[in-house]
């Protein structure tokens, strides 16, 4: 879980080797755009990040998830809340499901 008060990108952008390993955390992200802004960065920025990483990005509801392939998404969110809740993860690592033993 990052919530770092704006300062996702830094911790994102110091987790390169780890998002880009053979197995990259699943992530629980909070976003403030303004408080992102206050560091330089954009929703933009994060999504292309994650984008380059391999993450798919879900805006988490209250009730479910809605996936968000962009910021525009993310701003276009029925109620676009000051802050959102992202659940991100790699489709290609975490999507493998394992038999029962």
């Amino acid at each position: 879980k990052i919530d770092v008060e704006g300062a996702e990108m830094l911790v994102l952008r110091g987790m390169k080797k780890i998002l880009s390993s053979s197995s990259p955390p699943l992530l629980v992200l909070e976003f403030v755009p303004a408080w992102a802004k206050d560091f330089g960065f954009s929703a933009s920025d994060l999504f292309s990040l994650l984008d380059k990483a391999g993450y798919a990005v879900f805006f988490m509801g209250k009730d479910e998830l809605t996936p968000c392939h962009n910021s525009e998404d993310m701003y276009r969110l029925v109620s676009f809340p000051t802050f959102v809740d992202f659940f991100c993860f790699v489709p290609e690592i975490h999507a493998r499901t394992k038999s029962p033993s």
